[in-house]
């Protein structure tokens, strides 16, 4: 009787056809470029590797950008980019990445009102030593609509900046030794 019973089953249409829906089903969640074997995904857009996680163009053009723009700044002159310059560029781009990977793997971010407070003790804005802000629109205006760039752009690139002082400060005070160990070792 039990024969019988399981005889049946396996002759049964409907049973092979959910089994044969589910494979299929499974053969496309597992194949496909959007689901199943992560080692099997193949991303297009991945340059290089940094640190185990693969860095898109698209992540790097604005590591490239965002140094290129934060000399600029920091010169008060844009960039040539050159052939000799560009070598120069790309690898400071790649450091940016790395502080900037490193400073989030140790937690070290930069908040909104920290942005804030920084623009607005900028000495290119202030006025009598307060925050105009005319002179910051105009600065927008100015230097963005050379670079292409959007107030929100500036604005990430400051945060940025605020985060690699972090770290710098962070590098600093743990290398930094008190005068009278200094005077005890020597």
């Amino acid at each position: 009787m039990l024969i019988s019973k399981f005889n049946r089953l396996i002759r049964n249409k409907v049973v092979w056809g959910a089994f044969a829906f589910i494979v299929c089903i499974s053969f496309l969640g597992f194949f496909t470029s959007t689901g199943g074997c992560g080692s099997k995904r193949v991303k297009v857009n991945a340059i290089a590797k940094l640190n185990g996680r693969e860095v898109g163009a698209a992540e790097f053009q604005r590591a490239r950008f965002n140094t290129l723009f934060s000399l600029s700044l920091m010169l008060g002159r844009p960039i040539p980019v050159t052939e000799k310059n560009e070598a120069r560029i790309r690898q400071q781009a790649w450091e940016r990445l790395a502080a900037l990977e490193s400073a989030a793997a140790l937690g070290v971010t930069t908040s909104d009102e920290e942005v804030i407070d920084a623009i607005q003790r900028d000495e290119r804005f202030l006025v009598n030593g307060v925050f105009n802000k005319d002179r910051y629109a105009a600065f927008l205006q100015a230097v963005l609509r050379g670079w292409n760039a959007t107030d929100l752009q500036f604005e990430e690139l400051m945060r940025e900046e605020l985060t690699l002082q972090k770290l710098q400060g962070m590098l600093g005070s743990a290398a930094w030794i008190a005068p009278a160990d200094m005077a005890r070792a020597v």
